[in-house]
């Protein structure tokens, strides 16, 4: 049955949705129902036709987005101490600034156009556990490099501090600081000047200074290096070691500007810890000032006697990598030690330990190891270097409990590939025997460009040392050396 209302003006019953009276032909008025659910769906209308046109196309998406990475490369960055009580009010006093950190990941997720990455901090306090990356790409390079991260692979990012999330560093946009070899590879290659006597060398250092070097603002350092008025002084400053600077420029932040200096720094794949690279060029005059950090151990200087004649950029990188003012003698670079005397035990300890595992067969080198959940392997593995790094400084609470030190220990190879193997076990249990059963046939070797980093826990405790591996963070643990007579031989 139809629902009735009276008319306000004979008092006849009418339909409640006539627009007219029947009986006298006085106009009804709207319900305050009818009106308000029209309202709403007229502002519905409205806010579609709104979006429709608004909406940005996903052409201008890409261009807006662009230009906010290429603010983020240009930016000049904040440092903040991880290591302090205060962090926290620290991260919340740089909110909106930028920052260059090297992170440990721990996971990768693909959204729409961009990644999230959730890591660790290298150099984490109590109060911040890790952070929280939104990693946008620049260029097909930085896609690939990103979708093909490790966990536990340590990468150097640059980003916006937007906060704190759940105790963690909150970055959001953020980019790949890294310089891959196939970015690098698609400029060509130019031909070597021909050696030029001193004095022609030293004539040329005033031309540079005379360069506009803000085009190198965001681009990879090494560009730096290549470039038409400073390639003849960067040989010049580094001479024998210009290849290994270079190298260790691999993983890199864009030139950023800092004061008075144009800055660029990296660090070699898997090892920003521990081999690093850092050079500064004086706006005005065109100086530059470098500094390489070599195995955790020694940072060489170039262009500066001492720490003291250090830019203060590279003199700010040069405390934070535990440098100390010395006293050295005149010269193009000099060293100082940055380790501290625990460090340097925990890697004596990591050397000593991986020279244990690692077995010889004829000429080729090798180790074994268990991985998690339960999988065992022999790897071939070529130039195998070892490196450790210091995490989180032992609480009070870990102290009583005799901590002294803690950190990683890291097996890199320039190359690897595997074969799995099985153990024998004991009849009527699960027990191993020690004896192997079988090996599988051996694998390819791994991608050149990600090379294996075996990463393990190490501890000092009550003055002892030992390998304390974390499966559920990945770590596999090292096995006895397998007997040569019984290892399949490698292909060529």
């Amino acid at each position: 049955m139809a629902k009735l209302t009276k008319c306000k003006t004979c008092g006849k019953e009418v339909a409640a949705s006539a627009k007219v009276c029947p009986g006298c032909g006085a106009k009804l008025k709207m319900g305050m129902f009818s009106k308000i659910v029209l309202g709403v769906v007229g502002l519905i209308v409205i806010v579609g036709i709104a979006g429709v046109v608004f909406k940005p196309s996903p052409e201008e998406k890409a261009k807006q987005t662009s230009q906010k990475l290429q603010q983020l490369a240009a930016m000049s960055t904040v440092n903040i101490d991880f290591q302090s009580a205060s962090v926290d009010s620290q991260i919340e006093a740089n909110k909106g600034n930028a920052i260059t950190t090297n992170v440990v990941v721990q996971g990768v997720e693909k959204l729409e156009n961009r990644y999230k990455v959730t890591s660790l901090l290298s150099n984490a306090g109590v109060n911040v556990k890790g952070v929280f990356l939104y990693l946008y790409p620049r260029n097909p390079q930085d896609e690939q490099a990103i979708a093909n991260l490790k966990t536990l692979e340590t990468i150097q990012v640059k980003g916006i501090i937007s906060g704190t999330l759940l105790g963690n560093l909150e970055l959001d946009p953020a980019i790949l600081a890294m310089s891959s070899p196939a970015a690098l590879s698609q400029s060509q290659p130019k031909a070597e000047a021909p050696a030029q006597p001193k004095q022609e060398v030293a004539a040329a250092v005033p031309a540079a200074a005379k360069a506009d070097f803000s085009t190198l603002v965001g681009k990879p350092p090494s560009d730096a290096l290549e470039h038409p008025a400073l390639k003849a002084k960067f040989a010049s400053l580094l001479g024998a070691a210009l290849s290994d600077f270079a190298d260790r420029l691999n993983v890199s932040s864009g030139i950023e500007v800092n004061g008075n200096y144009y800055v660029g720094a990296g660090c070699a794949p898997h090892l920003c810890s521990s081999d690093e690279s850092i050079f500064s060029i004086d706006k005005n005059t065109g100086t530059v000032v470098a500094a390489m950090l070599m195995g955790g151990k020694e940072i060489q200087m170039f262009g500066a006697s001492s720490p003291n004649e250090l830019p203060p950029p590279l003199l700010q990188w040069y405390k934070e990598k535990g440098g100390h003012s010395v006293n050295a003698q005149a010269s193009r670079s000099s060293n100082a030690s940055v380790q501290s005397p625990e460090t340097r035990a925990a890697l004596d300890f990591a050397i000593a330990f991986i020279k244990a595992h690692i077995f010889e067969c004829g000429k080729l080198r090798f180790v074994a190891r268990r991985n998690p959940p339960d999988f065992d392997y022999v790897y071939q593995i070529l130039d195998p270097r070892v490196a450790v790094q210091p995490t989180n400084a032992p609480s009070d609470i870990d102290k009583l409990n005799g901590l002294e030190w803690r950190g990683r220990m890291i097996l890199l190879a320039k190359a690897a590939r595997n074969v799995d193997f099985d153990f024998k076990r004991e009849p009527d249990s699960n027990k191993e025997t020690g004896e192997i059963l079988r090996f599988g046939k051996w694998n390819q070797w791994f991608d050149p460009m990600k090379p294996p980093a075996f990463v393990t826990n190490i501890e000092k405790r009550r003055g002892e040392w030992k390998v304390v591996p974390d499966p559920f963070a990945g770590q596999g643990e090292y096995l006895k050396p397998v007997d040569c007579t019984i290892l399949p031989a490698p292909p060529k």
